[in-house]
């Protein structure tokens, strides 16, 4: 079972046939029998979203290999609630593109000035994902590995400033979680990307190339057979949007949304990090 958001499901730039990493996983550990693959994926899920989902599929599946792959939902700085982008992040009607557009005009300066806010807490994104672990391990009885969150591009740094330091400090929970429990791995992508060549298997910046899934499946594949296997613990119990055109007929509609947008990102910002503050949530 593959958890995850868009980066287990897109390959970019889209090319016919190539497959994204869970697949050619499934390949390279069963070329002389079935493997049963579940991928509970979706563009722009958090921890949390994930955690809903899979909660009740992990036992139910039981499957033998859990991928945990989230993270940079969770953690870029945003100028308005996860939730309310998840309205409009595809761009697929001409309102939610000029919604899109909107965003994009403000989201930079709004950052720059305010530090933004991210869809999960450094301290709700670990609480999330290490539940997702223990319940692969402790009530699954599931082998675990966690992908981290490798460096993204300069050109999504200059587009959302913090970008970098916040991949940071959310790989640094995933792998402390990984520490943490009892036969969870780690998966260090930073080190597979920058062996590779950012551009060449990370071409946007999120999302893995052709030849980035390809590495991915291999470096998986490796690290299974290579760590031994531990018995689980006892049970507890219990996208990035595409790139769109920015056409006048876009451009207008989201310059009239762009100024109350700002209103609205600015308080919303204000308020999330001030709650956090008082909760003793990191932000």
């Amino acid at each position: 079972m593959v958890i995850g958001n868009s980066v287990a499901l897109y390959v970019r730039p889209r090319v016919s046939g190539e497959r994204a990493y869970p697949h050619r996983l499934a390949g390279l550990l069963g070329p002389d029998r079935p493997v049963d693959l579940e991928v509970c994926a979706e563009n722009s899920l958090t921890a949390w979203d994930l955690l809903k989902v899979v909660e009740d599929r992990l036992p139910a599946f039981s499957p033998d290999l859990v991928i945990v792959n989230v993270g940079v939902v969770d953690c870029t700085p945003r100028i308005l609630p996860q939730r309310l982008r998840r309205f409009f992040v595809r761009g697929r009607t001409r309102a939610e593109r000029a919604s899109l557009a909107a965003e994009a005009m403000i989201r930079r300066p709004v950052v720059r000035l305010l530090g933004g806010a991210s869809a999960l807490s450094l301290r709700d994104f670990e609480s999330a994902i290490r539940r997702i672990v223990e319940i692969a391990r402790a009530e699954a009885g599931a082998r675990v590995v966690c992908l981290g969150l490798p460096p993204t591009s300069p050109r999504v740094v200059r587009e959302v400033p913090g970008m970098e330091d916040r991949l940071r400090r959310f790989d640094e929970a995933i792998r402390a979680v990984c520490q943490a429990v009892p036969g969870a791995l780690y998966l260090d992508t930073g080190a597979l990307v920058a062996e590779a060549g950012g551009d060449r298997v990370l071409p946007d910046g999120i999302h893995f190339s052709a030849e980035g899934h390809a590495r991915v499946a291999a470096a998986l594949v490796d690290l299974v057979e290579a760590a031994p296997d531990s018995p689980p613990p006892a049970s507890t119990a219990d996208r990035e949007p595409p790139a769109h055109s920015s056409g006048l007929l876009v451009r207008l509609p989201g310059l009239l949304l762009a100024l109350p947008l700002v209103a609205f990102a600015a308080a919303w910002i204000v308020l999330v990090r001030a709650a956090r503050a008082l909760s003793g949530g990191r932000s």
